[in-house]
């Protein structure tokens, strides 16, 4: 039969009345997808809460990573202003191990050449010592002198007591004995002023030691010049004063020379003239106790100056008791000939 508006209208006051009805009703009027419309809503709507859920714990995973991220950066920031500042310090501290160790080069070398000035000054001294020790023997002498007439003067007042008690039968006796007591008198006022004397003159010593010993030198190596120079120079001939004098004259005329250098060429210990190698030539020697490297340097100088007064070869020479290592280092390489007591170096290697 036909279905007309008004049963529609009592199946829904039915519906309405019986809502257990309308899932049914649904079954019967809607199709399959229909009725798994609301379960596939209901779906996405859990799948899109779950989604939120998801994204919302994503964000906040991503605002700790931001944060993370952030203090990683300060913290990586604060590491490389503390790498800088550790390079800065090791670039410092390398600076300063630099200054230290050009500074203990220093204190090294300076050690160095205080060992060699001690042992140049600890040669020196034992000549001193033994100059001393000579001193000392002639003062043990003077004393043994003044002792004696010290013992003089007390038999001579011996022999006044014993003319004392004869002075009324001896008068005549009485006044030599009274002359020679005067003459005794002045005899200990002169030793006591020869006391003064020796006491300033032991005080000069010391003074007078290094010039004597230094003349000593010189003189040994004058005079003995054709012994020592041999092996440098033959047909050896030592210029006098006069001579020497004679040729910085002529030299200092012709222009070849100055005054300066005139003066301290007459200054000079030892010019020899001689031969070498078939032609004239001239030696210069400084002579000392104890070889410097200043005494090789004026033999240069002097020997150079020599050179242009004479327009001849002039060698340069050191003579003397001691040499040590570093002047004849020197020696060698400033082309200086040295001689110790005999033994002849060469400048050559």
């Amino acid at each position: 039969m036909p279905f007309e508006i008004q049963d529609f209208h009592d199946l829904v006051r039915l519906l309405e009345a019986h809502p257990e009805w309308r899932a049914e009703l649904r079954r019967l009027v809607l199709s399959e997808e229909l009725l798994r419309l609301p379960e596939l809503v209901q779906q996405l709507i859990e799948a899109h809460r779950r989604a939120e859920e998801r994204l919302d714990r994503l964000e906040a995973t991503a605002a700790q990573l931001v944060e993370a991220q952030r203090k990683a950066e300060e913290r990586l920031d604060r590491l490389e202003a503390t790498v800088a500042q550790l390079i800065e310090a090791q670039r410092k501290a390398e600076e300063r191990l630099d200054r230290l160790e050009a500074t203990v080069a220093q204190l090294i070398e300076a050690q160095r050449k205080a060992e060699e000035r001690l042992d140049r000054l600890e040669a020196t001294v034992a000549q001193l010592i033994e100059a001393q020790r000579k001193a000392e023997e002639r003062l043990d002498r003077l004393e043994a002198t003044v002792a004696q007439l010290i013992e003089a003067q007390r038999k001579a007042e011996e022999r006044l007591q014993r003319a004392e008690a004869r002075l009324e039968r001896v008068e005549k006796r009485l006044e030599r004995v009274e002359k020679r007591l005067e003459h005794v008198e002045k005899r200990l006022e002169h030793v006591e002023i020869r006391l003064d004397g020796v006491e300033k003159r032991l005080e000069k010593t010391e003074d007078r030691l290094s010039k004597v010993w230094g003349g000593f030198q010189e003189n040994r190596y004058r005079e003995r010049a054709h012994a020592y120079f041999a092996p440098i120079l033959s047909r050896i001939r030592v210029l006098s004063s006069e001579q020497l004098v004679q040729l910085l004259d002529e030299a200092l005329e012709a222009g070849r020379l100055t005054e300066a250098d005139r003066r301290d060429l007459l200054l000079a210990d030892l010019v020899l003239q001689g031969r070498r190698d078939d032609q004239t030539v001239y030696l210069v020697a400084k002579v000392s106790g104890l070889i410097s490297e200043d005494d090789v340097r004026r033999a240069v100088d002097r020997a150079q100056a020599l050179a242009r007064a004479t327009d001849r070869p002039v060698i340069a020479a050191v003579a003397g008791e001691t040499l040590p290592t570093d002047v004849q280092a020197l020696a060698a390489q400033r082309g200086v000939w040295c001689i110790t007591d005999g033994h002849v170096l060469s400048p050559a290697p």
